[in-house]
């Protein structure tokens, strides 16, 4: 399975580079060396910064295309959310 967000991909290569410099695993515990590597090895093309933020954008540039009436209250219910997520516009 690949890594879904920058951050997963750059927290599971240097975890990856903790275990095999011998030390003990504190990211992913449950992860194997196996697992550890498919993360690490996702390219960063097309990838968010943060898990998440692709869904917010995805929600973002529906309500954009819609030309509805009702688009206002549909941006403050995106915005909303965002704002429960903790994501900044």
């Amino acid at each position: 399975m690949p890594a879904t967000s920058i951050a997963q991909q750059q927290a599971a290569g240097a975890e990856l580079e903790r275990r095999r410099q011998g030390q003990k695993a504190s990211f992913a515990p449950g992860m194997t060396m196996k697992q550890l590597t498919e993360y690490a090895s996702t390219k960063q093309a097309g990838l968010p910064q943060r898990a998440g933020t692709r869904r917010v954008a995805e929600k973002i540039a529906s309500v954009r295309k819609s030309r509805r009436k009702s688009a206002p209250a549909a941006q403050r219910h995106v915005a909303a959310q965002m704002s429960a997520m903790g994501v900044r516009r």
